[in-house]
């Protein structure tokens, strides 16, 4: 069997803006900021998969619960699932996680689905960072418009490569040594 070329441009189509969430990732230990993540649901990547193969699917290969202590001293679960998803006969394998095991098996199918391109172009995103305030923002839902409003906001610059580049970046033009009339830059590497 196999996938034609149609089906696998149909499965790496982009995710109409309105499926696609924003949820908080790491958080930086030196200022206060987090990283935010686009990602889809479980239900449209299943969704965007029947699209090209109502007969899909997924197995479980394998299960595990692992504890660890966290710096503060208390326990915490994770669960790995360790799955194969089969589109049009193809099969490819991951393992997503999660503390509980329907967010395992939901990250694993996500994963899988990834390497069949499903989303992956949410996953090749620059990384953005937010202000983070954890006394008003542990709860704080950021939309796909917050997302790429930051993205544009604090877009890190392209390298300097040569003298002319220099002296634009530094204010001055090449040609007359006087300052050029340049808005100020965005301050760069703020989440890193």
């Amino acid at each position: 069997m196999g996938l034609t070329k149609e089906e696998i441009i149909k499965l790496k189509n982009e995710f109409p803006r309105d499926v696609i969430k924003v949820k908080p990732g790491s958080k930086s230990k030196e200022k206060p900021w987090i990283q935010l993540i686009l990602y889809v649901q479980h239900n449209d990547v299943a969704d965007r998969i029947e699209e090209v193969d109502q007969n899909w699917t997924f197995r479980k290969l394998q299960e595990e619960k692992l504890q660890f202590v966290k710096y503060n001293g208390e326990a915490e679960d994770v669960y790995y699932v360790h799955g194969e998803l089969t589109i049009c006969g193809v099969t490819r394998q991951n393992v997503g996680e999660g503390s509980e095991p329907k967010g395992a098996y939901s990250d694993c199918l996500k994963r899988c689905a990834m390497l069949f391109g499903i989303g992956r172009y949410l996953y090749d995103e620059e990384r953005v960072w937010a202000p983070y305030d954890e006394t008003k923002d542990r709860f704080k839902k950021w939309t796909v418009d917050e997302y790429f409003e930051l993205k544009e906001r604090f877009q890190k610059k392209p390298a300097i490569t040569t003298e002319k580049h220099l002296a634009e970046a530094s204010g001055w033009t090449s040609s007359s040594m006087e300052p050029a009339m340049l808005p100020m830059p965005i301050p760069q590497n703020l989440g890193d």
